[in-house]
């Protein structure tokens, strides 16, 4: 099971990824574990543990910073902060969801999956730096924009659009570690992640009966196999309805 931890200090920025083990023991269907929220945004009042957003100002004499950041039961994070000048506070704020997530289907198969999402960041002004990073199968996604020398690796963009495939085995509990986070002195920055996790299309039209069972606490972007049934349903019974309920020229209902 993968554990993040993200640790942002004042004047800089150091994120520190602690890998545990990409797959743990195999647990029953059903008994996926709830996903982790971690929300904090200087001057908010304390740190949020549950989907949500964060908002905190905070003043001194030579100015006032601005910080938010959420971290939302869709999965994705956000962090923007703003400090007004040298001497204001600096603004710091960060969004991190560790999620879970299981393949349902035969035990032992191993089924390919595909991984989109977005990473992107912006820093600007005196001392800024913001981080966005997407974590899964042990594969560190990310982007990070900063105006301090050596704040951001020289192979990181400021900005990726993700897409790729991966595989795993059915029955394993995996997670997912997804963080946006910066800080700024005399500066603003900005950071957003957001990935999604499906069955390999191709894969699942030939193997109708594989799912993926997330976290509890956590939205789905996309519709399991079984809900597209019940959708499809439902479409069938509205257009059915519509065709024996049709109005003749007159207005009133054909029988």
């Amino acid at each position: 099971m993968t554990t993040g931890f993200a640790q942002i200090q004042y004047g800089s920025l150091r994120v520190a990824t602690f890998l545990i083990a990409l797959l743990g023991a195999s647990i029953a269907h059903g008994q996926v574990p709830d996903a982790i929220y971690h929300v904090v945004a200087n001057g908010a009042s304390g740190d949020l543990f549950s989907p949500g957003t964060l908002t905190g100002t905070y003043c001194n004499t030579f100015g006032c910073q601005t910080s938010t950041a959420s971290a939302l039961a869709n999965l994705s994070t956000s962090a923007s902060g703003t400090s007004s000048s040298h001497g204001a506070p600096a603004a710091i704020a960060a969004g991190t969801i560790e999620y879970n997530f299981e393949v349902i289907g035969p035990i032992g198969e191993v089924i390919p999956l595909h991984i989109t999402g977005n990473v992107s960041t912006f820093a600007a002004g005196e001392a800024s730096t913001a981080i966005a990073q997407i974590l899964y199968a042990g594969v560190p996604f990310t982007a990070c924009s900063s105006t301090v020398s050596g704040g951001c690796n020289a192979s990181d963009p400021s900005a990726a659009a993700l897409s790729a495939g991966f595989s795993l085995p059915t029955d394993v509990i995996n997670s997912v570690f997804v963080s946006a986070q910066g800080n700024a002195v005399g500066g603003s920055f900005n950071a957003f992640a957001d990935p999604v996790i499906t069955i390999d299309s191709g894969f699942l039209a030939l193997h109708p009966g594989l799912s993926l069972v997330f976290s509890s606490n956590v939205v789905s972007a996309v519709p399991e196999p079984t809900d597209w049934l019940l959708l499809s349903a439902g479409l069938g019974v509205m257009l059915g309805w519509r065709k024996t309920h049709r109005r003749p020229p007159g207005g009133i209902p054909a029988t």
